[in-house]
Parts: C-alpha cells; sequence; structure tokens
C-alpha cells in the first residue's frame, strides 16, 4: 500500500507540499487546481497535512442551544433551518422565553439565534431578543444575526451598520452568526457572478465588526456542481475580507437546502463536501478552524471530514427537555465520533 508521502510523490498537485508544510500562501490558480482535480485523495491527504500542522490530533467542539425566532429557513444553519416554521410565522415574546427556559442554567455553552429576515422585526426588535437572552442566561455566550438579519432590521428601522451593531453591542451581544457573505435562494440556488457583488457590498458591516471587536463564524453556502471559477472566486474574496477584517473564526462549507416540502433540490453530494473541506483548509490560510458538522452532513461524513481538513465538530445540544443529563449524553456520543476518527476532542 502506497504511503502518503509516496501517493503525493506522483501526484498532479504534488508540487503544492513545499507550501503547504511552509504555511506559504496559495494561489488563485492553485485554489483553481484544487476545485479541477479529480485525485481526491491527494487532496484530501494535503489538506490534512496542513491540519495537523495547524491543529495536531484536536478537534473541537461546544455545548449549544439554537433559536430561530423567525421561524424563516436559514440555509447557514442547519440546527435553525430545521426549526423554521411551515409558514414563516415569527415567535411571540412568549414563545421566545419558553424557548429559553429550555436552556440549562447550571452549565454554560452558546446561545445561537439566527433566522431569516422577518418584515415584522427590526431593530429593536433584535435589541429586545439579545436582552432577553442576556438577562435570562449571562453565562452563556450569546451568537446572533446573519448579516441578511442585520441588514434588513437596519433597513427597516433607517440605521447604518455601525449603529446598528453599537446597539446590538449595547443591548449585550457579544458576537456574530454572520453566515453566509453570498445568500442563495430557491430562485438563486447557485453562486454566480452577482456573488461576488453581494459579498462586496457587506463591506461596511465588516468594518462595523471589526471596529467594535465583534466575532463571527463563516458559513460558505454554495450550490450543487457550482461552476469552478465562481466557486474560486469567492474563496478569493472571503480571504481578502479577512485579510480585511480579521472577523471569521471558523469556515463552514455548506451545501444550499431550503427546508421546504415544495421545492426540489439535488441532495448535496458527500465527494463535494469533502472537496470544500479540504480546499478551505489549504486555501483560507487566515481563518482559523474549518468545521464539518454531524448535524449538516451527517456524523460518517464529518468522521471522514476529520482527514480532509476540518479540526472543528461544531455544536452538540446543550439543553431541550432532557436537561444536563441529555446534554452529557450528546457530548459523549460526539466526542466518542471524533476519537472512533482518530482525533481529540476539546471543547471550546
Amino acid at each position: 500500500m502506497a504511503t502518503d508521502t509516496e501517493r503525493l510523490s506522483s501526484s498532479e498537485l504534488a508540487d503544492l507540499l513545499p507550501a503547504i508544510e511552509t504555511g506559504d500562501r496559495l494561489r488563485r490558480t492553485d485554489c483553481l487546481r484544487l476545485w479541477q482535480t479529480d485525485d481526491l485523495t491527494s487532496l484530501g491527504v494535503l489538506a490534512n497535512r496542513r491540519r495537523e500542522l495547524v491543529s495536531g490530533d484536536t478537534a473541537y467542539i461546544h455545548p449549544a442551544m439554537h433559536l430561530n425566532s423567525t421561524g424563516l429557513p436559514v440555509p447557514a444553519c442547519p440546527e435553525c433551518n430545521v426549526a423554521s416554521t411551515v409558514d414563516g410565522s415569527a415567535l411571540s415574546p412568549e414563545a421566545v422565553d419558553q424557548a429559553l427556559m429550555r436552556v440549562n442554567s447550571g452549565q454554560a455553552g452558546e446561545l445561537h439565534m439566527a433566522g431569516g429576515p422577518h418584515s415584522g422585526i427590526g431593530l429593536d426588535g433584535l435589541c429586545r431578543l439579545v436582552e432577553r437572552a442576556v438577562s435570562s442566561h449571562p453565562q452563556w455566550k450569546l451568537r446572533a444575526f446573519t448579516w441578511q438579519e442585520l441588514e434588513h432590521a437596519a433597513a427597516k428601522d433607517g440605521r447604518t451598520p455601525a449603529q446598528a451593531l453599537a446597539a446590538l453591542v449595547s443591548a449585550g451581544l457579544a458576537s456574530l452568526v454572520g453566515g453566509a457573505l453570498a445568500d442563495l435562494s430557491p430562485d438563486q440556488p447557485h453562486l454566480c457572478s452577482d456573488s461576488i457583488s453581494m459579498m462586496e457590498r457587506r463591506m461596511p458591516w465588516i468594518q462595523a465588526a471589526a471596529d467594535l471587536g465583534l466575532k463571527c463564524e463563516l458559513c460558505w453556502v454554495f450550490g450543487d456542481n457550482d461552476d469552478q471559477e465562481t466557486l474560486t472566486d469567492t474563496l478569493v474574496c472571503i480571504r481578502g475580507i479577512q485579510d480585511y477584517g480579521a472577523i471569521f473564526e471558523c469556515f463552514a462549507p455548506l451545501a444550499f437546502r431550503w427546508h421546504t416540502d415544495t421545492l426540489d433540490l439535488p441532495m448535496p453530494t458527500g465527494y463535494n463536501h469533502l472537496r470544500a473541506v479540504a480546499i478551505g483548509r489549504l486555501f483560507l490560510d487566515n481563518i482559523a478552524r474549518i468545521r464539518s458538522s454531524p448535524h449538516a452532513v451527517g456524523e460518517p461524513l464529518a468522521q471522514v471530514a476529520q482527514w480532509y481538513g476540518a479540526d472543528d465538530a461544531g455544536g452538540f445540544c446543550a439543553a431541550e427537555n432532557s436537561g444536563a443529563q441529555g446534554a452529557e449524553i450528546r457530548r459523549d456520543r460526539m466526542s466518542n465520533l471524533l476519537r472512533e476518527a482518530g482525533r481529540e476532542p476539546v471543547e471550546l
């Protein structure tokens, strides 16, 4: 059986190994080659080399509670997306309070609030959500709102990005969900040239977040079998934005899904997910963690992704009706999955 070194020596990607091992930045042409190669195994070997230089055998997890307050689809967060309602009705203040009561006060974790932009919710409504969450569970780290939610709420109340984020920070917001910089929808389920323009138009939000010291996660939502040149250009844009603002803590590639019974979209393939994880690790050298969550892609694929560049498995549910004991069971399950994959789980 060929060793990794022997496999790489005969691969079309062999010339990239020195840059991977020294941490030198790959070029756009290199990124395009990674999308175009048919040698997924060698791509995984390269990504794993870089992953282990950065993180060793560590795989990060964290306790989390998800709350979708708008009831609308959120393609950038599988857990919040599943919580979307059939009619897209926003939760009442009483329903929000009931959801927050499910959070275990005896432990700490990440309270993750994200939903689609709702016509009835402006900036003041988002601030009230933050105040409710922070006052009820101050020991939990609040991560809330996608760029799309923020844009809609700020426009509804006539606020600039800097004003909107400053108001949310004053209400107690610690970090942003962020999500996708380019939003896909049933009408546009693929990345295209307009996606780059959308990402660039969000630079005032990036600047405002950077000025306030706010961090976020980046869910890179892409369409199944998207154009390779476009995929490359969006990653070039993401790397440039991170060079500028340094606000992204984690990169999570997700194939586009829309939570509805009426829309028929092709299922994302494991092949495309592993390629996206590996390229994220190799090309986005300025983003610390690369995520492949069992909740998003299934347990077997998330385990394999740990050898294709991923070093973050996302959150395990830390609340719900099963309480602290149930959270411990879910923590143990995710930890065991990672150990079975040959990685050592570490809780953020």
